[in-house]
């Protein structure tokens, strides 16, 4: 087995150079929820589910390293992208910080601050929020806040964009 996962590990890394966290997605397709293409498949449809667009101002929800708000700042878009984790958010700074429209901050997505990391998290202020295989973390309370939370950062007519996985 572990030979097995070294040499996947060894052609998810060959064959996808440009993105960092397509270990992370390995680490999915190895708990058997899917290959890494259906991962990276999975991502690339959460983003179009956004549509993003120039000018656009949406929030990562739980952005973990930062690459699907690159993502969304490659599509032109203000893209703020806030995880729980002190860690992750200085990866992604590393990582998409220097790219347009892309900017990070920790806090808690269930109960955001006023601001976050100089970046301010007002009401009606977000034309869409993208959650990407986080909201399981949050358990039943922590998913009905972030719900009212998104909500209450969504101007009018926005979109949620809300995309968890499901045991096969």
């Amino acid at each position: 087995k572990y030979e097995d996962a070294k040499n996947r590990l060894r052609a998810v890394l060959t064959k996808n150079p440009d993105n960092p966290d397509a270990v992370l997605m390995l680490g999915t397709a190895m708990a058997g929820l899917g290959s890494i293409d259906e991962a990276i498949a999975a991502t690339r449809r959460s983003i179009a589910l956004v549509e993003p667009r120039p000018g656009m101002r949406v929030l990562d929800a739980g952005c973990g390293r930062g690459y699907t708000t690159s993502l969304l700042s490659a599509a032109g878009c203000e893209a703020i992208g806030i995880d729980l984790l002190a860690e992750n958010t200085e990866v992604a700074r590393a990582r998409y910080g220097g790219a347009s429209g892309a900017r990070f901050a920790t806090a808690d997505v269930t109960r955001l601050p006023a601001s976050a990391s100089g970046i301010e998290l007002a009401s009606s202020s977000f034309d869409a929020v993208h959650c990407l295989e986080v909201a399981f973390h949050f358990g039943a309370k922590g998913r009905s806040d972030f719900l009212a939370e998104s909500f209450r950062l969504l101007r009018p007519g926005g979109r949620l964009v809300l995309v968890d996985f499901v045991w096969r």
